[in-house]
């Protein structure tokens, strides 16, 4: 889709993320959308669902941080953020959401010759 001379791209992985590590009891599902430009690989929005205890709020702080700081979404992924196993994972969703986009936006590069 192109927007104002902006290629965006919207990933939605078919993976599960989930809120903390499984092993841990309560686990659950978040579902997670990251739009940005494929071009200069800037974030340019995200969409998260979940429930109330997967902490969807505190999470997408981190983009509307990332957002306001004109961020890409590959650098999003490079982020030190706080981990605990009952609460979360070494790589929260929202980083692994931001990695997924950047394969996919790689993929799409490659597979068009750059453009």
């Amino acid at each position: 889709m192109w927007v104002q001379g902006m290629q965006l791209l919207s990933h939605v992985s078919e993976t599960v993320y989930w809120d903390h590590k499984v092993y841990y009891p309560g686990a659950q599902s978040v579902h997670l959308l990251l739009t940005g430009d494929r071009t200069t690989g800037r974030l340019l929005g995200a969409q998260m669902v979940g429930a109330v205890q997967t902490e969807v709020a505190k999470r997408i702080d981190v983009v509307a941080t990332a957002l306001f700081q004109e961020m890409t979404v590959e650098a999003l992924s490079d982020l030190d953020l706080s981990y605990t196993p009952p609460l979360g994972s070494p790589w929260d969703l929202v980083q692994m959401g931001a990695h997924a986009w950047s394969v996919q936006a790689m993929a799409i590069v490659g597979n068009s010759g750059g453009a």
